[in-house]
């Protein structure tokens, strides 16, 4: 099963955000595979909760941490060994985002994150065991005992993994579906959420909400008309999203939630994010949004990405003395190795208006190229899909999505990278 890896390129620098909390009355050990940690920050109880410096813990269990800083907020991201999972985490928030791509499920906290001492601390238990590690409290020595997990190398055995116990134990699951990433002529959107489980007899109720608009209807049940729930599915519900007449602009994001919650009170929470494009119901018309600046994509069409694929994106018609934070979402089958900052990229000189500037260059895997069976024929082709974000100190941002494909390579030739397929 080939899944997205998701990779969010961080700033190294966090905000100081000091937050008042009770300091354990005595000091709190952590071990890990038997080693005690040291901190130079000490651990803090609140609410019955331990909390530790994430980078400590997180590279403790042999896993990578990485900062992302805009202008209103902070976020953690705790990377798996292979890149294919990953924790993210909003300082100040109550929730932590499991992330096994396409899955993303929304965990509640105990506590939320916070900056202590210009460190950001976690909660350690949700985080260990996210993990998949063995935690352990020994309130007598008030002493933390963690047994970590080693990742299995192979890619599928390490999906199947992660997967278990990704929602937290319980008993269901939850898949969506929408019909297109634009808003069609009628002006509204069908999202359809689907409950897998091994409880067909269960009962379930949804909530639904959404960051932008409201809702023109809601349909219950599994006979919907826009299409089919997966025959696994145990129940379904499809909400109908309308665009408010009264906006004056034409594209935005919207993001969607939906809390399902059976019988037993267990609930899963997850959520939607699509684009609203352009719409016209009689005579309403949506006049087209100005967009804080616009990005202009370059990459060389003519080369074969197996030799490694640059990605130039340059922000046009912004302030000049504003700054700019990219995030490079990294196709499947590969990594960005390479990310030149600035408008000297060594691969082709930006446009003459361009203010800023950035290059990623995708290097394919080639094991996971040929674990996977790709491009074993003369008709094969993999289509890849890289993403960018581009955020101003402002916090305003623009994502533009760049297309590409692996060409098949015939056998015995070689590719730029010195291996052959």
């Amino acid at each position: 099963m080939k899944k997205l890896i998701s990779v969010i390129l961080s700033a190294a620098m966090i905000l100081a955000v000091h937050v008042p909390v009770s300091l354990a009355e005595d000091d709190v050990k952590v071990i890990v595979d038997g080693t005690e940690l040291q901190f130079d920050v000490p651990p803090v109880i609140e609410n019955d909760c331990v909390l530790v410096p994430v980078r400590a813990l997180a590279e403790a269990l042999n896993k990578t941490v990485e900062w992302h800083v805009k202008d209103q907020w902070q976020r953690v991201t705790i990377r798996g060994e292979y890149g294919d999972y990953f924790l993210q985490f909003t300082i100040g928030e109550s929730t932590m985002e499991k992330q096994l791509i396409p899955q993303i499920h929304t965990v509640e906290l105990d506590v939320p994150t916070r900056i202590i001492k210009d460190r950001a601390f976690v909660p350690l238990r949700a985080v260990s065991e996210a993990l998949k590690a063995d935690v352990q409290w020994n309130s007598a020595t008030r002493t933390v005992n963690i047994t970590s997990s080693p990742e299995p190398a192979d890619r599928d055995e390490r999906y199947d993994y992660w997967y278990d116990k990704f929602y937290d134990d319980k008993s269901f699951y939850l898949d969506k579906n929408i019909p297109g990433s634009h808003v069609p002529i009628s002006g509204s959107q069908a999202i359809m959420v689907s409950v897998f489980s091994d409880e067909p007899d269960e009962t379930y109720t949804y909530e639904w909400s959404c960051s932008e608009g409201n809702f023109e209807s809601i349909h219950s049940g599994n006979d919907i008309v826009w299409k089919k729930p997966e025959k696994d599915a145990v129940y379904s519900e499809t909400a109908v999203w309308k665009y408010n007449d009264s906006w004056n602009y034409e594209n935005f994001k919207v993001c969607v939630s939906v809390k399902v919650t059976n019988s037993k009170g267990e609930s899963v929470t997850e959520h939607v994010e699509f684009s609203a494009g352009h719409a016209l119901m009689g005579s309403i018309h949506m006049p087209k949004q100005v967009e804080p600046f616009e990005l202009d994509i370059q990459h060389n069409s003519s080369t074969n990405p197996l030799a490694g694929f640059p990605i130039m994106v340059s922000v046009k018609n912004g302030s000049a003395d504003d700054t700019y934070t990219y995030e490079w979402t990294c196709p499947p089958y590969g990594t960005f190795e390479e990310i030149c900052i600035g408008n000297d990229t060594g691969w082709v000189k930006p446009d003459k208006d361009a203010i800023y500037t950035e290059t990623a260059t995708w290097k394919p895997d080639i094991e996971a190229i040929r674990e996977n069976h790709l491009l074993q024929g003369d008709d094969d082709e993999v289509k890849l899909v890289a993403i960018v974000k581009v955020t101003n100190s402002k916090g305003e941002s623009v994502t533009k999505e760049i297309y590409f494909s692996l060409v098949p390579v015939p056998t015995g030739r070689r590719h730029g990278t010195g291996n052959a397929i």
